[in-house]
């Protein structure tokens, strides 16, 4: 029996204990909110993936804390002044915030397990400590299961040759997405500042329907989370450790005020911009691929969709 433990505070203080047997996983999971236990036999894992990600809960905490440091330094400078130790947890917290917010770009490793229908089992937080273990485990798990495929994120894509290729930017997003469509599949791999991933769509869990809209974008709330954060550091300088930058403190706040107005004046009707979109519906009836086309980029899908529903048999198409 192999067993591993991770532990992930900014998520509700949660602690994640996986025991691996011969033909079977038990997982227990624990946080502060919830509790549970469930396992699983190998014989179901179908898919062996890996996730690369940087820590969005400790990215959150840190983000709220430099936000709440430099609202109660502004909103109760006089008093935090008056007392040196009020201004020393202030400095604290803080620096506290301003390093989760930086570390939590590091990046982790974990792996996902799936089953043949691309529901998610569990997945195993991948740290040097751990690595030979989860090399143990993988193997028991391919000696248990049949079929079992095995996709990482240093090589996402088979060596076969695809039908299709689409690539998309997300410019708010700073991400970028590829997807390749195969004769029986489709693989796509995403990559940004904040995660790598991919996912795998088989045409058989497709029911043949096409879903066509429009959508915007949400470039004035990222805008203005960017803001939020330039705005909640630089104001824990002037406040909490006295840099003023050349100017008076109320100067300095009244230029940020001035710039957080003026990038949602230019945000916001720029989040009304409609971009086409293209998707394809599962047998569950809920969207499991979609993705944005412009211009150049739509005879390329056009003839993807058509490529995929000739793939799907008449008895499920609607």
């Amino acid at each position: 029996m192999i067993k591993i433990t991770s532990f992930h505070p900014f998520q509700g203080w949660l602690k994640v204990t996986q025991e691996f047997h011969e033909d079977k996983a038990f997982v227990k999971m624990k946080s502060l909110t919830f509790e549970r236990e469930f396992e699983f036999e190998y014989k179901d894992v179908h898919e062996i993936s890996e996730t690369v990600y940087a820590n969005n809960s400790q990215m959150n905490f840190g983000f709220w804390l430099l936000g709440f440091t430099a609202f109660t330094l502004v909103l109760c400078r006089n008093l935090i002044n008056a007392h040196s130790i009020l201004l020393l947890i202030e400095q604290v917290l803080y620096v506290c915030g301003l390093f989760l917010f930086i570390t939590s770009f590091k990046k982790s490793w974990q792996i996902d397990l799936s089953d043949k229908n691309g529901n998610f089992l569990t997945n195993i937080k991948r740290t040097r400590q751990n690595h030979d273990s989860i090399t143990k485990v993988i193997d028991m798990i391919k000696n248990n299961s049949e079929h079992i495929r095995n996709f990482t994120v240093a090589s996402p894509f088979p060596d076969k040759k695809s039908a299709f290729e689409h690539t998309e930017f997300e410019i708010p997003n700073l991400r970028k997405t590829t997807t390749r469509f195969y004769e029986n599949e489709i693989i796509g791999f995403q990559k940004s500042i904040f995660a790598e991933y991919l996912f795998i769509i088989q045409y058989s869990q497709l029911n043949g329907k096409v879903y066509r809209g429009k959508s915007g974008n949400d470039l004035l709330g990222i805008s203005m989370l960017i803001a939020g954060l330039i705005v909640s550091i630089i104001l824990g300088f002037i406040y909490g450790f006295g840099i003023h930058l050349g100017i008076t403190p109320s100067q300095n706040l009244g230029y940020f005020v001035f710039t957080l107005l003026a990038l949602s004046l230019i945000s916001w009707p720029l989040g009304f911009l409609k971009r086409e979109v293209i998707g394809l519906y599962d047998k569950n009836g809920s969207i499991a691929y979609w993705t944005y086309i412009n211009k150049t980029s739509k005879d390329n899908v056009e003839r993807t969709v058509e490529f995929i529903q000739s793939k799907i048999s008449h008895e499920i198409k609607i």
